[in-house]
């Protein structure tokens, strides 16, 4: 037992590794110059660089530049992983409804699960449209 909990722990920090920390890597870039401060000068006062030494970057992409195309990006990821997922859904509990070859308890689990499924496909829905909605009053608001 012990062994799969030291497994299960590695996993995770290498997984936390992977996920967290790499593309940290990514957001402090050095500038194209290499340069990352002047040398103090011969008083020993600090002196102020030339160029700057690092650079922040956006590490979400250059569209990416508020709060509103986070969520539409997030949206559409979700949209794009979940509309598929409903679709087998559905087409999974169309085979639980043929394989309960009358058997009512089958049946019940398989109406179950196909009003789930049609359920989980309009919550998909429904937040498109909301946040479609959303998104297009606060830009009428915006925009003059």
């Amino acid at each position: 037992m012990n062994i799969d909990l030291s497994k299960k722990i590695s996993f995770t920090s290498i997984a936390a590794f992977v996920y967290i920390i790499v593309p940290l890597k990514k957001v402090f870039a050095i500038d194209p110059a290499g340069t990352l401060s002047t040398p103090p000068d011969p008083a020993g006062t600090l002196s102020t660089p030339s160029t700057p030494a690092a650079t922040l970057q956006n590490p979400l992409g250059g569209n990416i530049d508020s709060l509103p195309a986070l969520v539409k990006e997030l949206l559409n990821i979700v949209l794009i992983i979940g509309t598929p997922l409903v679709a087998l859904a559905i087409i999974f509990a169309g085979f639980m409804l043929v394989a309960a070859q009358g058997n009512p308890e089958k049946l019940q689990k398989a109406r179950s699960a196909l009003l789930w499924a049609i359920v989980g496909g309009a919550v998909l829905l429904g937040s498109y449209i909301l946040a479609q909605a959303i998104g297009g009053s606060v830009n009428e608001l915006i925009t003059p």
